[in-house]
Order: C-alpha cells, then sequence, then structure tokens
C-alpha cells in the first residue's frame, strides 16, 4: 500500500490464482480508534500465455491382451514441461492407477483381464517454467470389453446368530470352466468360513456368544483363462436370544393427539435406544413405554412403522410396529398463493409477500427463502424470508439477480404446500445496471448436432467488454451476439457470457444446462406379457433404434411399490427376468452403458394386478346410536387369497372436527363400539390377503345423541404498545376461550429483527402475560402457539415497531421539546411513567433523575 494510504498495487498475481473471482478488502482506521472495512468489485486475472493440454484415445474400446493408446499435445505457458502421464480406472467403487509407457507425445498400456469393467482414461500432469499447470484428463473414457466375463454371486441368509453354523452358497456365469476359488475370507477374526469340497459351497461361524455387530464375506474366483471376480455379502450377526417388539395404543391418529408406544427388549441391554416416527426422534434408553403428540412427516406411500432402534457394541438394530396412519380432517387439499407487490425492484427495496392460503385447517404458519443461482464459478446463494404478519413476509434483495422465493405454509393438522415466484432485482441507479439476456436454440440436441446461443445486452454505459464461452472451452472475448458450437457425445452444454460496461460494472449470465447426448425417449423397455398377473414370470427388452449397442452393457433395477426388490449389474444381456412375489405397481429402471460413452438411464412402470381382486363391503345395524349404546358393523370380504388380516378402527369426534382413535371390540365379521362421549362416529377397516393385496374402506359416519359440543379454540393477544423504544419493556397479554382445557402452551417468543428470546410457560390458565425489554431492532413480534386437551392448535403473531434510541425524547414523539420536559418533570413529582423510561434516561447512568430533566433543558436552550 503506497504511503499516502490511497492506491495499492498487486504484482506478480500467482498463476494458480487465474479466472478465479478475486476481491481486495480493505480495513482502514485513525487514530481514535475508528474502523471501516469494505470490498472492492469482483475481478478477473487473465493469462496472456494459458496452457492449453489436449488429450485423445485412439479407441473407445479395447479387448483383453490389446494395447491402448492415446496422444496428447501441450501449448501455451512457457517451455520447458514436466511431464508425467497415468492411466485411470475406476470400477465398483474402487479406483486404479496405470503408468503407461511414454515414447514422444504417445502413451500405451497393455490392457489384462484384470482391468474389465471398469472406466479407464489417460491423464497427463503438467507443470511449465512458471508454475502453470495441473491435471488433464482426456475427454472421453475407454473400456476394456470382454465378451465373456465371469460373474460369481453369494447366497446366504441375512442374520445369523452367534455360535450357530450357517451355509452359503456360490453360483457362477459367464467366463470358460473349470473355475477356481482363489480366497475366501471374513472381515472380523471372531468368525470363520472354511469351503466345502464341492467348490460351490462353505460354511460360516460366527464365534462366541455375543452378537451386535456386521461381517463381510468376501470371496475371489477365477476361471481357466484367467478372469477374476468377486463376490461380498453382509451377514448381520445377532444375539443368541436377543429379541425386542414394540407396538402402539393407535395407528391412526390426527396431527398432535396422543399416542403411546410400549416396548420390550430381551436378552441384552442395550446402550441406546430411540424412537422414530416421522418428524419425531426421542431418546429413550431406559423406558419401555412413551407417550407422545402423533408427528407430521409421516411416509404414506408406502406406509411406515414405529421405528425402534437399538444400539449395543456400536451396532444398531431395527424394530417396526405396524403401519402408522397421520388423520387428516375431511376438508379440501392444502393451497397456497403467493403474490408480491412488486415484481421488479432494486437492491435495497422491500418487497412485500402477501400469502393466500387456502383449505386445509387454519391457523397456518409459514417460512419462506429465496434463491439466487449466480453460476457455476460462484455457486448459488440462499437467504431466509422472516413472516412478519399473520400472511405478511419481507424480502429485501442484497444483491441484482433474478431471485427465486418460495414460500411454504404448514396447517395446524401438518398439512403442507408452497408457491413459488421470480422476483427480477435490478442494480441501484448508482450502479448503471446492465441486462443480459441469453437464449439457447435447441433444448436437447444429438451428436453432431450445431446448437447456437444468443444474446441481448441493455442497460448500462457502452461501450460493452464481452467475453464468453461454452462449457469445456476458456473464456475469451466475443463480437457479434451469437455463438455456435458442434454438439459432442455424453455432454451437458451451456453458454457463459461476462459482460463490463464502460463503468467497470459486471454482470454474468449463462443458458440453462440441458442434456444433449442420447435422448432418454430413445431407449425403448417391452414387457412380456404386457399386462402381467400376480405368480408370472416378466421379461424386460431393452432397445435403442439406430445406436450401435454391440459393446452394450446393462443394469437393471426392479421395484415393486417404490421399494427395491430386485438388481442385476454389468449385464451383457438386452433383458432380464422377475417374479415378483405380491401385486403392485413394478417399475424397472435400466441403465445403458454404451463403450466411453458414459450412462443413459430410462424407467418403465407396469401394474401387477393380483389373480383376483379384493372385495370389502359393509354397514352398520343403525345410523343414530345414544351413548353408552353399542353399534355393530358388519362386513363381507371376496375375492383375493384367503386368509385374511382384519382391522377394524373406531374413530369419534368430540366436535364435528376432530375424529381421535377409540378402540372397539372385533370379530370375525363384524366389530362392535359402545361410546361414551362424542357426537359422530365412524368405523375404518383394513384387510390384507397373502398375495399382499390391501383394501381398506371407511364406513359412513354415524351420529352419536347425548354429549356436548366442544366450540374451536380462540387466542386473543393484545400488546400494551403498537411502537416501543430500544431499552424500554413491552408487555404481551393473552386470553384463551373454547377449545378442551387444560391448555399447553407449545411455543411462545419474542422475536426483534433477526433475535429470538424465548419465553419458558408451563401455567395451563386461561390466560397469560410476558414481558420483554427491548434490544435494539427495527420490527419486532410476539408468537404464541397453544394446544389443548383434545390436541387443538391455535397460532398467533402480533407485530410491534421497535424505535432507535432518542435521548429525551420521553414521550416518542421523533423530537426533542417542552412536552418531553413536562413528561420527565411529571414522573419526578410521583406521577405516570414516561411513554419511553429509556428515552426519559437521558444521561444513560441511575435511572430517571433531576440530572436528566437538567440535560434535557441544557439541549433545549443550547446550554
Amino acid at each position: 500500500i503506497a504511503q499516502d494510504a490511497k492506491s495499492l498495487t498487486l504484482s506478480k498475481y500467482p498463476y494458480y490464482r487465474i479466472d478465479w473471482q478475486n476481491r481486495i478488502s480493505l480495513s482502514i482506521s485513525d487514530a481514535k480508534g475508528r474502523m471501516v472495512f469494505f470490498e472492492t468489485p469482483s475481478f478477473k486475472v487473465i493469462d496472456d500465455k494459458p496452457l492449453q493440454v489436449e488429450i485423445q484415445h485412439r479407441a473407445g474400446s479395447v479387448q483383453p491382451g490389446q494395447t491402448i493408446s492415446a496422444d496428447f499435445s501441450i501449448n501455451g505457458g512457457k517451455a520447458p514441461y514436466e511431464t508425467t502421464v497415468y492411466l485411470d480406472g475406476s470400477f465398483n467403487g474402487e479406483y486404479s492407477t496405470l503408468y503407461p509407457v511414454v515414447e514422444g507425445n504417445t502413451a500405451s498400456a497393455v490392457m489384462g483381464m484384470q482391468h474389465i469393467g471398469g472406466r479407464w482414461r489417460f491423464r497427463v500432469n503438467v507443470e511449465d517454467s512458471q508454475g502453470r499447470g495441473g491435471n488433464y484428463y482426456a475427454e472421453d473414457y475407454f473400456a476394456v470389453v470382454d465378451d465373456n466375463p465371469l460373474t460369481v454371486r453369494i447366497t446366504m441368509p441375512a442374520e445369523v446368530k452367534a455360535g450357530q453354523a450357517a451355509t452359503g452358497q456360490l453360483s457362477f456365469s459367464g467366463g470358460s470352466e473349470p473355475y477356481r476359488i482363489l480366497s475366501s475370507k471374513t472381515y472380523l477374526s471372531r468368525s470363520s468360513i472354511s469351503m466345502n469340497e464341492d467348490g460351490k459351497t462353505f460354511t460360516y461361524t460366527p464365534s462366541g456368544n455375543d452378537g451386535g455387530w456386521t461381517d463381510t464375506i468376501t470371496v475371489q474366483a477365477a476361471d481357466k483363462d484367467g478372469r477374476m471376480a468377486y463376490a461380498q455379502a453382509e451377514v448381520k450377526v445377532l444375539y443368541p436370544n436377543f429379541t425386542a417388539s414394540v407396538t402402539l395404543s393407535r395407528y391412526k391418529a390426527r396431527y398432535g393427539d396422543p399416542v403411546t408406544a410400549e416396548w420390550t427388549i430381551n436378552g441384552i441391554v442395550p446402550d441406546k435406544v430411540e424412537l422414530h416416527l416421522g418428524d419425531m426422534h426421542e431418546e429413550v434408553t431406559g423406558k419401555s413405554s412413551l407417550t407422545f403428540p402423533m408427528p407430521g412427516g409421516i411416509n404414506t406411500n408406502p406406509p411406515s412403522g414405529l421405528r425402534l432402534w437399538i444400539e449395543k457394541d456400536d451396532q444398531s438394530y431395527s424394530f417396526y410396529s405396524d403401519p402408522v396412519t397421520l388423520l387428516l380432517s375431511d376438508v379440501p387439499d392444502l393451497s397456497l398463493t403467493l403474490t408480491a407487490d412488486m415484481l421488479t425492484s432494486r437492491v435495497g427495496d422491500t418487497v412485500r409477500l402477501t400469502t393466500a392460503p387456502s383449505g386445509g385447517v387454519s391457523p397456518y404458519r409459514f417460512e419462506g427463502e429465496a434463491y439466487a443461482d449466480y453460476g457455476e464459478a460462484s455457486g448459488g446463494y440462499t437467504i431466509p424470508i422472516k413472516q412478519t404478519g399473520e400472511n405478511l413476509l419481507v424480502f429485501i434483495p442484497p444483491h441484482a439477480f433474478t431471485w427465486r422465493v418460495n414460500v411454504q405454509v404448514w396447517d395446524s393438522e401438518g398439512r403442507k404446500a408452497s408457491d413459488s415466484m421470480d422476483l427480477e432485482v435490478l442494480p441501484t441507479s448508482a450502479q448503471q445496471g446492465i441486462q443480459c439476456e441469453i437464449t439457447m436454440d435447441k433444448g436437447c440436441a444429438q451428436a453432431g448436432d450445431t446448437v447456437k446461443a444468443t444474446w441481448e445486452i441493455t442497460g448500462g454505459k457502452a461501450p460493452y467488454t464481452v467475453k464468453g464461452n461454452w462449457r469445456y472451452e476458456p473464456l475469451e472475448a466475443v463480437s457479434g451476439t451469437s455463438a455456435s458450437t458442434t454438439v459432442v457425445n455424453n455432454r451437458w452444454y451451456y453458454y457463459n457470457l461476462e459482460v463490463t460496461d464502460a463503468t467497470g460494472y459486471t454482470v454474468n449470465a449463462r443458458t440453462n444446462p440441458d442434456p444433449v447426448f442420447i435422448d432418454q425417449s430413445r431407449i425403448n423397455i417391452a414387457f412380456s406379457p404386457d399386462q402381467p398377473k400376480f405368480g408370472d414370470t416378466i421379461t424386460a427388452t431393452v432397445s435403442i433404434p439406430g445406436v450401435d449397442v454391440t459393446d452394450a452393457v446393462y443394469n437393471y433395477t426392479w421395484a415393486l411399490d417404490g421399494i427395491e426388490q430386485h438388481r442385476v449389474t454389468s449385464s451383457p444381456a438386452a433383458s432380464d427376468s422377475y417374479q415378483p412375489d405380491k401385486s403392485g405397481t413394478l417399475s424397472l429402471r435400466v441403465y445403458v452403458s454404451l463403450k466411453s460413452n458414459g450412462f443413459e438411464g430410462q424407467n418403465a412402470v407396469v401394474v401387477l394386478s393380483p389373480a383376483e381382486p379384493l372385495v370389502v363391503n359393509g354397514d352398520y345395524d343403525k345410523t343414530t346410536v345414544a351413548i353408552n349404546t353399542p353399534i355393530t358393523a358388519n362386513w363381507t370380504i371376496a375375492g383375493g387369497a384367503a386368509p385374511y388380516t382384519v382391522e377394524p378402527i373406531w374413530f369419534v369426534s368430540r366436535d364435528n372436527e376432530y375424529y381421535d382413535w377409540v378402540g372397539g371390540l372385533p370379530g370375525d365379521n363384524s366389530s362392535s363400539l359402545t361410546p361414551k362421549d362424542g357426537l359422530r362416529g365412524y368405523l375404518e377397516l383394513r384387510v390384507k390377503d397373502t398375495q399382499g393385496q390391501e383394501k381398506r374402506i371407511t364406513f359412513p359416519s354415524f351420529r352419536i345423541i347425548g354429549a356436548e359440543q366442544i366450540t374451536p379454540m380462540q387466542v386473543d393477544i393484545k400488546l400494551d404498545k403498537s411502537s416501543v423504544a430500544s431499552g424500554d419493556i413491552i408487555t404481551a397479554n393473552w386470553t384463551i376461550t373454547g377449545g378442551a382445557p387444560p391448555y399447553v402452551v407449545e411455543e411462545a417468543y419474542w422475536e426483534v429483527s433477526d433475535g429470538w428470546e424465548y419465553v419458558i410457560i408451563t401455567e395451563d390458565e386461561r390466560e397469560g402475560t410476558a414481558s420483554l425489554r427491548v434490544p435494539q431492532g427495527t420490527r419486532g413480534l410476539f408468537h404464541l402457539t397453544i394446544r389443548d386437551y383434545l390436541g387443538g392448535w391455535y397460532y398467533r403473531s402480533n407485530v410491534f415497531r421497535v424505535l432507535a434510541p432518542f435521548p429525551g425524547d420521553a414521550n416518542l414523539d421523533g423530537r426533542l421539546d417542552i412536552q418531553d420536559v413536562a413528561s420527565i418533570a411529571n414522573y419526578l413529582v410521583g406521577g405516570a411513567r414516561p411513554a419511553s423510561p429509556a428515552n426519559a434516561d437521558a444521561d444513560g447512568q441511575n435511572g430517571i433523575t433531576l440530572a436528566d430533566l437538567i440535560w434535557l433543558i441544557n439541549k433545549l436552550t443550547g446550554a
């Protein structure tokens, strides 16, 4: 930094910082310790002699025993260069590096059987005499392709008790017989494995009497030609007498309703026990039961049960209850509409976002965030948006960009909805903002096609300096308003622009990345039979019209109702078969590897019909029932595959809105309930057969006579002032009406600007109060969440304004005058407290005294 403290010079900028987004940060302090800090706008350091390295394989694939070669060239920078060539491979999550023979600018390596199945490419490490350099890679991979690959699989039980032996089976395919076992081992020393004489089975024995750990069995095999293959299987070793189970008091409940879980653990003393259900995670070590409010976030497809998670000796086990269902009121689905008071604003403006929820059950709770995608170089930027009113959020954009604003809403029963919108934020007028619109003429292209990017620049101050590049190419100066390139297979393309106006203000813009390799719509999957039924073996055949699939490798993943069932990896066949063990929605995901062109995926779905549909019908013996009088539901079951599993669940509402699970007496073809209270009730019946079919029917609701209706809960919050100065005290009072006492204050807190102060309240009275000494800020709120005995919820927030400290402004009118003198004097002689005691304490010492009155009079008279 120059001696006049007004300039700074950078010299010998390091080469590794080239093309980075750079800034200069500067702090200045004076003799009294005052300090300011600022940063310059970002800039780039451009290399006038960039180093360029190109590598090209001579083939896309080779056979075992053949030689693969690659040519490379080095340009730019400053000679001499230090060069090392590597051959990198990856397969099955493992990595390997070979050292090829280099002659001039050509590198060669002989590939063997052990290299089959990997993705390989050459890498050149270069450094010039000035420090430029790094690793440079060939753009495409090559493969070592075997026309008859060897595979080996292990089949054995997934769980084995300690001290007991289990038999494993080896199955071979491909390669050339005879096969031989090179090695077999277990990961842990406390277990043993021994191969049997037939060479295809083995005996596995975990030693000792303790379980709670997972072992891995690894077998390496080879064929007569030297092909090798590995197979692994994981085995969980259980305690010999370790069992556990968990049950719930109800399996269907509304959000917030009390649910009791009970569990037993036999055979061990666990180190740690937890319960997991949806959004609930509770540690319950040393307990055998827990009552908790029904949480949200519970999976519905497929339904999930309560998870009992047990940890012992650094190993974990999970046990599940029957599936749990979160019941919702019979109301329209929750939706949200988001609007803004301005769609185009400038940096620092206040944008007010109004939310309009519909459906669901009020009250609602909102959360929001804004996201700006600054591009590949600097990544994205996300900031939260705070709720400032019942249906109001405020967003103050810090940077000029197109911001995506997303707001989520939850209702009182845990439903969730969201809406989003784009807000265009311009630079401030002082920045002379530049606008750059850039588009791509194609959304998807094939190898050999030409794609074109076109742009328009407005705003700012001409002339402009424009630089651009296609992905994979260096940034360089461009002219005109468009650029074109020819597509190469297995790439995503976008065009990036950097525009600087005459004032030095710079913006970046780019097109969205678009895939331009093989279009997924060209991958065809055909099922046979095309309308399968339970018990059928389904064959899927894959074809890619117009594409050479001679060396293709296929990967198949079958799933039933969204749960993976069967997987085949690295299959050279264009078809695969699978026989599901139950009916449902069957999906198949296929990935195809084409030489060095990477992976392509395609998904296909078929409905696997049951052999005979399951049919359930039923009705009550009456439509109205008095309290303490039984009502009976009768049903019939036909179709499907017997025997059936039947679960009747009765529900009763005490307020014609929320329904609670109340039990009931089950029978073979009927179930009865004797209601003790409530206004209405209904029965939900769940039936499952042995093929996995499940049928759920909800009987019509019936009226219950003789109970009292509960009115909805309401909460009224009042603040003692709408504006308050920093340092003063603000008080909130609330009153609860309706609902079912006793009440629980689930959450109560003050929020001022970006700070929170939580209020701990345990009373269950209908009235309450809370106070806060207000810190510095601009806006605050008091939030209250109440839950009653029957699980009803109420949310409420009240907003207040926070004024900056103004010594002497006792009456909070924003100025110093004789009225402030009168307010302080009145208090000193025993009158009312000033509107702002903090401002009335003008000298900031010892509270409100005569010295503050003298201070204010001197201030007003100029003494």
